[in-house]
């Protein structure tokens, strides 16, 4: 996961939002599985994305991040599927609400599969926290439709940041950056995830 260009945000302690917004186009589209496997990442899928700003005053800034699925729900072994069929998307959510942020159909094969290659030149809208713990702390990553509104995304957001019905939190150290649509800036962040496997997002997501 790197950075392919200085950001479009200065970093400050001082500013006013850890939540940025940006709509991105991916401009390219790449299966990694097997080397995040290697790296030690329990992705079963998981899919590197070029993104490129369409804001004009952006253009030259893109930015590479890698979104990995975690573990899928599978059956129980066969001869034909020795690691079991995938029967649901399980923790690999963050997958699937980036083909449904896409507008490609949210579903993958038996062995997890996923259309990536028409990933490329969709339009997506991608929120970016960053965590409290330090000025440059670590981030998480997630997409929904480029055209939907600001305030609802991030709204959805500051859900996840309470606790689930198990009380476990996934958004860890977070502080409430009285954040609102008009001081949503980019991000320059390159870390995706955690984010909760027990949310069921739902059509509502998009």
């Amino acid at each position: 996961m790197a950075i392919t260009a200085s950001s479009p945000r200065q970093q400050s302690s001082g500013q006013k939002s850890n939540i940025f917004l940006d709509v991105m186009v991916i401009k390219a589209s790449k299966d990694v599985t097997e080397k995040e496997q290697q790296a030690g990442f329990q992705h079963d899928v998981a899919i590197q994305l070029e993104l490129g700003y369409t804001d004009p005053e952006k253009s030259e800034w893109s930015k590479t991040i890698t979104v990995g699925s975690g573990k899928m729900v599978r059956s129980e072994p066969t001869e034909d599927h020795p690691k079991g069929k995938v029967v649901d998307w399980g923790a690999g959510f963050k997958v699937r609400d980036l083909l449904l942020a896409a507008g490609l159909p949210g579903e993958c094969g038996d062995d997890g599969e996923v259309n990536y290659p028409e990933l490329v030149g969709k339009e997506v809208k991608m929120l970016t926290y960053i965590s409290s713990n330090t000025d440059r702390g670590k981030s998480w990553n997630h997409f929904t439709s480029a055209t939907r509104p600001d305030k609802s995304f991030i709204d959805y957001f500051i859900g996840q940041t309470k606790p689930n019905r198990k009380g476990n939190v996934y958004v860890k150290d977070f502080k409430d950056p009285n954040v609102s649509p008009e001081n949503a800036m980019s991000s320059d962040t390159d870390l995706s995830g955690p984010w909760d496997d027990e949310q069921s997002i739902g059509k509502d997501f998009i």
